[in-house]
């Protein structure tokens, strides 16, 4: 397996199971406005599915540090407190079983988990350019 072919069947997997979550997730909102949204990856990324924070659950937790004394001038949320977290994962189920073909060459050639991580930090950028690519 190649790298860039691993990058474009990722790309064009995930481009597929977003595509196919956004109308979704915005069916399932109702009136709430979409904040940030995110593919969130746990285990190494061979689970995935969409977070997704609304300006509404964002003002709800702003009024919830009020109570807590907390100023109002900082905001402290990551993914994993998203109202709506890890929803949509079997939507993701292609891009898994790549990453998962990926894996299986690095072990059948020899890498090991250590090996894997030092490779796969070097090359975080292409979910940067990614993402990047979406917003065009």
């Amino acid at each position: 397996m190649k790298i860039v072919d691993l990058e474009n069947s990722i790309a064009e997997k995930l481009f597929v199971a977003m595509s196919s979550c956004i109308p979704l997730i915005r069916e399932e909102l109702g009136s709430e406005t979409i904040y940030a949204f995110t593919v969130f990856c746990a285990s190494g990324c061979t689970s995935m599915g969409v977070a997704v924070s609304t300006r509404e659950s964002v003002a709800h937790r702003i009024q919830y540090n009020n109570e807590l004394n907390i100023p109002s001038d900082v905001i402290q949320m990551n993914a994993a407190e998203w109202k709506h977290l890890n929803i949509h994962h079997e939507l993701f189920s292609d891009v898994e079983m790549v990453i998962d073909d990926f894996y299986d060459c690095l072990h059948d050639s020899g890498f090991d988990e250590e090996d894997d991580a030092q490779f796969l930090g070097k090359n975080t950028d292409f979910f940067n350019e990614f993402a990047r690519d979406l917003r065009v």
